[in-house]
C-alpha cells in the first residue's frame, strides 16, 4: 500500500506535456492511447486532449518517436479506426 500512498499524494504528474530531463534523442517514444470515437467516426475530447498533450510533448523532444494505438472502429463507421483518425 506505500506505493499506492505515494502515487495518490506524492507523485508529481504532468498532464499537459512531458517533464523537463527526459532523453532527447530517438530512445524517447510517446505513445498516445487510443479512445473510443464518436458514432460517425469523430474523435471524442478526451482523445483530442491526449493528441494535444502529445503534440506539445513532441515539440519538447522532437526527436522522439509518436505511437498512436487504438484499433476500436465507430459505432456507425467502420472503416473509422481510432488510430486512423489519431495520425490524420
Amino acid at each position: 500500500m506505500k506505493y499506492g500512498d505515494y502515487v495518490n499524494t506524492d507523485m508529481n504528474v504532468n498532464v499537459d506535456v512531458l517533464p523537463d530531463g527526459l532523453p532527447n534523442d530517438d530512445s524517447l517514444c510517446i505513445t498516445v492511447l487510443g479512445f473510443a470515437l464518436n458514432d460517425v467516426g469523430t474523435m471524442k475530447d478526451e482523445l483530442v486532449g491526449r493528441l494535444q498533450t502529445a503534440l506539445a510533448s513532441a515539440q519538447k523532444y522532437p526527436n522522439a518517436y509518436v505511437a498512436v494505438t487504438g484499433g476500436g472502429t465507430a459505432k456507425n463507421n467502420p472503416n473509422a479506426i481510432e488510430a486512423d483518425q489519431m495520425a490524420v
